[in-house]
């Protein structure tokens, strides 16, 4: 996997919302005022006001770079119908402009409109050629877009001319959309077109390993990494762990360690490996070593002061995350983690402030801080605060569907069933094919034996769109569980687990071990669960519930000298994607 460097992490972020000069626009007399109280509002931090503004002017005109502005600014503010209209507009003005088009598809992907959004994807490619389509497939990604995307764009992947680089992106989207039939297919296409590729081969590796063919996946796997020393390196190690195969990888690692060239980026995944097995003394060994390293330093700072949070010695964890804010590293992610743990002090106004101050200095992260902020309430058991305070961002968001599916989930879990149907359902009125919602409702019901029939046919619905996304495998089990149909639900839940091994996943599969007389062998994969997820409240209920037996807060292990965040990070180097997860990633209403 890719490492993310935390100078990099801070490169990607927007471009400050007010223009550098007042003649940054072409205006006219009659919008000058508009676009001047527009940039007063921004500067002010309104960013609905300064939308609404821009949108105005864009209306107005007839300049092109009014609306591709305006549609920046609502972009921004997330202002999703703002932005589709002034995308609209801008298009509507400058039809042969590939951004403008690009913007169109982002915005109708964002607002579920998959005719529209098919149609500017298309035209994106029509103008901007490959480049600007495996641009714009990234972005609509990154909106929870992919299962629109990819729809839109089999024509062209299947397509006999189909450039090598397009298939490539077609698998990367396919498997996104955990469609691992096709995502083999293209696999196999780019193969043929690069025989002796050994990128081609890994990424076919990844498809074979998501499809659980374990032989072909590993044989491929070295493959690639006898091909392309280089760039496929860990391609074997990476299928190793992807497969569950934890001691092999440490073998393949330890080995990959003579090689000096290496040695930090093999120490680096051991000291992951030992960590998501709960072992966090050996990972703080592996961590600690590494602080010396340019390269993977900050990656290091950043499990270390995670493994001091999940070994409760949270103010040493508080210290490391601060020293990572210092060097402006890390995001929402490491804001997050403190924020969490201000809150443990009882010290929200602190907590909040933190997370105030990085949305006023990312306005495009201004909402997901809000997610962050209802995540933290609903932590600490407060599910009606975290519902009032996403009510009061909905009215700073309009309609936004992030917004109103988040609102839905934390009612669900609060056993506020009633609303949140009535949530789920006005969403589907607006997303009648988005398979996130229609899993979100389906799972809902299921869970609460309510209408075990039409839970089923929404389940089933959803995996159309995305037939081994694991969430709804999962979901699927549970509702055949719940319909009496024990054996027909294993196989789905035990799928699901293999793709992707959740914590709550984990609690479905081996409660239906367990009813079916296979206690040893829930016992053992919820002890491999909860190495990964100490703190998971669903797997630790279950057990519970199942055991009758109380169980203990997780251990506070005692660590190694050499595991404490005592080194100030670097500026340029960040956790990397396989990192702890967000505390509150931005609800996905758009089916993927």
């Amino acid at each position: 996997m890719r490492r993310n460097t935390f100078s990099l992490v801070i490169s990607l972020a927007l471009a400050a919302l007010i223009p550098a000069s007042g003649n940054a626009l072409s205006t006219t007399n009659s919008d000058k005022a508009d676009l001047m109280l527009a940039d007063m509002a921004l500067s002010r931090g309104d960013c609905r006001g300064g939308t609404d503004r821009y949108i105005k002017a864009a209306q107005a005109t007839s300049d092109a770079k009014i609306s591709e502005r305006a549609n920046k600014v609502a972009s921004d503010c997330q202002q999703i119908e703002a932005s589709a209209k002034a995308a609209r507009r801008w298009l509507k003005l400058d039809p042969t402009r590939t951004e403008a088009a690009a913007a169109v598809a982002l915005a109708a992907v964002r607002l579920y409109r998959p005719a529209e959004a098919g149609d500017a994807i298309l035209l994106t490619h029509t103008l901007g050629g490959d480049d600007a389509l495996i641009k714009l497939i990234a972005e609509l990604s990154d909106a929870g877009g992919s299962a629109i995307t990819l729809n839109a764009l089999r024509p062209v992947f299947e397509a006999p001319d189909v450039s090598d680089k397009l298939l490539t992106a077609g698998t990367d989207l396919a498997l996104e959309n955990f469609d691992f039939a096709t995502a083999h297919k293209y696999a196999d296409r780019l193969l043929v077109s690069e025989p002796a590729s050994g990128d081609a081969r890994a990424q076919l590796a990844r498809v074979l390993t998501a499809e659980g063919n374990a032989v072909a996946a590993i044989a491929i796997a070295q493959e690639a990494a006898q091909l392309e020393p280089e760039s496929q390196r860990f391609a074997f190690v990476d299928t190793l762990i992807r497969l569950d195969r934890l001691d092999e990888a440490r073998q393949e690692l330890d080995s990959l360690r003579a090689d000096m060239s290496v040695r930090d980026e093999a120490d680096l995944r051991l000291g992951k490996l030992a960590f998501q097995a709960g072992d966090m003394s050996e990972a703080g060994r592996r961590f600690g070593s590494l602080l010396s390293s340019p390269e993977v330093q900050g990656e290091a700072f950043f499990y270390l002061s995670s493994i001091a949070e999940r070994e409760g010695r949270n103010d040493l964890a508080l210290q490391g995350y601060s020293e990572l804010l210092k060097a402006d590293a890390g995001g929402l992610l490491v804001r997050g983690r403190a924020a969490r743990l201000l809150m443990k002090r009882n010290d929200r106004k602190a907590a909040f402030e933190l997370l105030d101050e990085y949305a006023n200095k990312e306005r495009s992260e201004a909402l997901d801080v809000e997610f962050t902020k209802a995540a933290l309430l609903e932590d600490l058991s407060s599910p009606n605060e975290a519902i009032a305070l996403l009510q009061l961002a909905l009215e700073r968001y309009p309609n936004h569907p992030g917004v109103r599916m988040q609102i839905a989930l934390i009612q669900d879990k609060a056993g506020n069933t009633r609303d949140s149907v009535r949530g789920f359902e006005s969403l589907l009125k607006d997303r009648p094919e988005d398979a996130s919602l229609l899993n979100a409702l389906g799972y809902s019901l299921a869970d609460r034996n309510q209408k075990l029939p039409r839970a089923e046919q929404l389940i089933r619905k959803a995996l159309e769109a995305s037939p081994d996304n694991p969430a709804f495998l999962d979901s699927l089990g549970w509702v055949r569980f719940r319909r009496g149909d024990v054996p027909g639900a294993m196989p789905y839940l035990e799928r699901a687990y293999r793709i992707f091994p959740d914590p709550e996943i984990a609690s479905h599969w081996g409660e239906l071990l367990w009813v079916s007389g296979k206690q040893a062998e829930a016992r053992a994969m919820w002890a491999r669960a909860l190495a990964r997820s100490p703190d998971s409240k669903p797997l630790r209920a279950t057990i519970e519930r199942l055991t009758g037996t109380k169980m203990e807060e997780p251990a506070k292990q005692p660590a190694e000298p050499s595991s404490e965040p005592g080194a100030k990070p670097p500026a340029d180097a960040a956790p990397q994607d396989e990192a702890p997860p967000e505390p509150a990633p931005t609800p996905s209403v758009t089916g993927s």
